[in-house]
């Protein structure tokens, strides 16, 4: 079988996230069915030990979540560097840097640190909330921000920077055939432009 070299970048490209994936899932397991969590939240604790008993609690979920996202990125780098330095080097799409993989990883937590927070937050307040029911409650918490989310982030991200209507009919077009397919309403295809791409 013969096949385009964008579709077996493509492949390779798959390989390396879910290879991520799965080092990070790896990890969320360990420190489920070992002392690692325990440990984890007995060290945030300690960390948190000098404060009265609330913003204790806050500081040492704070810290817990927080350890467990830099778990979760250092277990996912080895896929991340392997992106970067052997698939997008071999198809040019990089200079193979680890510098550049590694900062892209740091920006990376960075933006997935409020999401965390937040979620280990809304989880610790079901928990004093619902009691056994706690998961009923964080997860329905948690699905209605993420609704607002996926329809309230578009519209922030426009105001970010410059936006105007694709200039590729032809593109926008499949955008939308593709968007009937699979049932999703589509309000309007825009470009975002953030600036010119050296």
């Amino acid at each position: 079988m013969n096949e385009s070299k964008a579709t077996r970048y493509q492949r390779l490209r798959r390989r390396a996230t879910n290879a991520g994936w799965v080092m990070a899932g790896l990890m969320l397991s360990l420190l489920t069915f070992t002392p690692g969590a325990r440990w984890l939240r007995d060290g945030a604790w300690q960390f948190a030990s000098g404060l009265p008993p609330a913003p204790a609690a806050i500081v040492a979920l704070g810290c817990f979540l927080m350890a467990v996202l830099l778990l979760w990125e250092m277990a996912s780098l080895p896929g991340v560097l392997y992106l970067a330095l052997v698939v997008d080097s071999a198809y040019g799409r990089t200079e193979g840097n680890v510098e550049g993989a590694i900062l892209a990883q740091l920006q990376a937590a960075l933006l997935a640190l409020p999401a965390v927070l937040l979620s280990g937050a809304v989880v610790a307040a079901s928990v004093q909330i619902a009691g056994p029911w706690w998961w009923m409650l964080a997860g329905v918490t948690l699905s209605v921000a993420l609704m607002f989310v996926l329809h309230g982030g578009p519209g922030l991200f426009s105001r970010m920077a410059a936006v105007q209507p694709v200039s590729r009919p032809p593109l926008a077009a499949r955008l939308r055939q593709l968007a009937a397919r699979v049932r999703v309403p589509v309000a309007g295809i825009d470009e975002w432009n953030v600036g010119d791409a050296a």
